[in-house]
This record gives structure tokens, sequence and C-alpha cells, in this order.
């Protein structure tokens, strides 16, 4: 069956001359829409060429006919055996179980489409969680790194406290409170300025450390 629709659709877009308008970007929404334009095509010609048929027109029959069948793959030689021995027995009945058969196999590939759609929509939703997801461990990730840096930053500051040393100890605690925001910054609009009023502090603070210590020590 796959290979009819192949077959189909291979013919349809060399023979038509309209542009397709379909995305070539998703491959099941373009051969929806090159199956639905061959299935309204033969459709068409076989509605006109009945129309011609009952008007007495032979040669409008025979045309549309033709038309209807570039839109088709070859049959096989038994496909047209046994459409022309249901031909030459004319039973009522035959035809009847046909067209109750092509219905219901229309039917059943209709379901199909309905199906793919559903699942596509499915995965998608599913690779949409798996990014989401593969986000949100990164941002863990970063998080944890700048955490752990952070409390590496306050351990410093407290032994430095322990050591009398309060003002390397303050220093390293701001350093410490600016690793530990990074994360909550990252995407706020006022990272930069958070970061660079952060970095401002403990540079302006570190100068005056040593200017401090300088001063002390020529006293």
């Amino acid at each position: 069956m796959w290979r009819v629709l192949a077959a189909c659709l291979l013919v349809s877009a060399c023979s038509t001359p309209q542009t397709d308008t379909a995305s070539p970007g998703n491959t099941l929404e373009v051969v929806g829409a090159k199956q639905d334009k061959v299935d309204g095509r033969v459709a068409a010609a076989v509605v006109v060429a009945s129309e011609a048929n009952t008007a007495g027109k032979p040669a409008v029959v025979n045309s549309e006919l033709k038309v209807a069948s570039a839109y088709l793959p070859p049959p096989s030689d038994a496909d047209v055996a046994f459409a022309r021995q249901r031909a030459a027995k004319g039973d009522p009945t035959q035809y009847a179980k046909e067209i109750e058969y092509g219905k219901k196999l229309n039917e059943d590939i209709e379901k199909m489409w309905v199906k793919l759609e559903a699942e596509k929509k499915q995965n998608a939703e599913v690779i949409i969680k798996l990014r989401a997801d593969i986000e949100q461990a990164k941002k863990d990730s970063v998080t944890n790194l700048f955490t752990a840096a952070a409390l590496v930053c306050f351990g410093v500051a407290l032994i430095m406290t322990l050591a009398g040393q309060y003002a390397r100890a303050a220093i390293c605690a701001t350093f410490g409170l600016t690793l530990a925001g990074i994360p909550m910054l990252l995407d706020s609009e006022w990272f930069v300025e958070c970061l660079s009023a952060s970095v401002l502090i403990i540079i302006i603070a570190t100068v005056w450390h040593l200017k401090h210590e300088k001063t002390k020590k020529a006293e």
C-alpha cells in the first residue's frame, strides 16, 4: 500500500502545474497534502467522466479517465484481470461488494492518518519535555557549581573571622554572596547591573583593605 501511495505522490508532483503549499519541513504534512491532492484530482476526474457518460460524450469520458489514470500507479495484471472478470459478469451484487470494500478501505486509511497525527503531536510534546528537562538540568548544574563555590568562600570567611581578620572575612563573604546569587540572576534583566555592582563593591572593599593594611604597617 505504501508503494502505491509513494508512486501516486511522485506522479502528482510531476504532473500538476500548481505549486504545492505544504511545508517542506514536515514530512507527514507534505505526504498528507500530496495524497489529498491526488485523491481529489482522481475523484473529480471520475465524477466528470460519469457525467460525460450520462450526457453521451465518450471522448470526454476517455479524456477524463486518462487524467485519473495519470495520478495513479499502473495496476497489476492480477487486478486488471479481476476487474475485467467483474465487468464481464456484470453482477450487481459483486459491484456492491467492491463499492463497500472501497469505502471501508478509505475509512481505514483516514483512521491511520488521524492516528499518525496524534502520534506526531505526542512525540512533539515528549521532545518539548525532554528539552525542558535538559535545560533544567543545565541550570541545576550551574546552580550547584556556584553554590559549592559560595560555600567555600563562606567557609574561608568563617575561618578568617575566627582568626580576627574581619575585613578579609567580609570581603570573602561578599564574594560568596555574589557567587550564590549569580544562578538566581542569570535569567534576570538586571543580571549585568547586579553582577557589576557586586564586583565593584568587592574591588572597593579590597582596595580599601589593602590601603588600610599598608597604612597600619607604616605606623
